[in-house]
Order: C-alpha cells, then structure tokens, then sequence
C-alpha cells in the first residue's frame, strides 16, 4: 500500500464474509428448522468496519444467537439483528438504521441515527440517538435508559 494512502481497498471476500454471523433461520415452508449459534461472542473491533474502508458502506447483520454476545464496535452503516435470545447486543456508531426484530430477554445499547424495535420482550435498551428516532413497533416489556458504554477510539468515532 502506497504510504500516501490512508485507508485499505474495498474488503475481500473473507472479511465481507465477517459482517454476516449467526445460526440459521428457521424456514418453514423449505423444511428448514432453526439452527442457533450458541454461547459465542461476536466481536467487530474499532478500525474492522467503516473506519477501515471509507466510503463503503458496512452493513452487518446477526441472526439466530442465544447466549451470546455481540460487540460491533466501530462505526457501521446499517445493522440488522434478528431471533436474539439472552444475548448481550452492543452497537458502536451507526449512520443509518439499527433494525432489532424478534428478540427477547437482551440487554441492548445503541447509538445510531435511528433505532427500530419489532417484537422484542422482555429487554433492556440503552440508546444514544436523536430525539424521536427510536420506533417500537409489537414489543412488550422493554425497559429503556442511556447508553452507558465507552470504549478506546469511540470519540473519534462520533
């Protein structure tokens, strides 16, 4: 890499490959049952996302997860997390929208430009966002406060 340059060209397919993680989804109607990734910790450091390849847009997305933790830290474009049960969710900055869907029994902390909740129970949401940019949409039993998380890089982040 040429010393004038910055920032590395666009990810390889591995590292693309590293913003999808999760079980499988059940699919009912392709007789596929639900496979859930179990007892892991997902873990996206500062300087693995859109910090590291600017002007691309780094979407992650997580889905089928119990007992696990998910730690996105590094500014993201676009999240979307799905069927999380018992999990712990943190997510660093995000530019656009953090989609959380099917989900119960999770402590989640998020600063985004906005922040959308379907069916999600019984959850704890800790939120840095706009005012009126968080949407709940079919939950139940959630509670809500700050964000109350800080970590090396983060001021830069924002």
């Amino acid at each position: 890499m040429p010393p004038d340059t910055c920032f590395e060209p666009l990810p390889t397919p591995e590292e693309a490959a590293s913003f999808e993680w999760g079980g499988q989804r059940a699919r009912p109607r392709k007789k596929i049952a639900a496979v859930c990734k179990k007892d892991a910790t997902y873990l996206k450091p500062p300087g693995s996302c859109n910090s590291r390849w600017e002007g691309t847009s780094v979407a992650i997305n997580i889905e089928c997860v119990e007992d696990s933790t998910i730690a996105i830290l590094d500014v993201t474009s676009q999240v979307n997390i799905s069927e999380c049960v018992n999990c712990r969710i943190i997510v660093g900055p995000c530019v656009g929208s953090v989609f959380i869907v099917d989900s119960k029994n999770c402590t989640i902390s998020v600063a985004a430009k906005e922040l959308r909740l379907r069916e999600v129970a019984d959850s704890t949401v800790r939120s840095y966002t706009p005012e009126k940019a968080v949407v709940v949409e079919s939950c139940k039993e959630l509670r809500f406060g700050a964000w109350e998380v800080a970590y090396p890089g983060l001021a830069a982040q924002f």
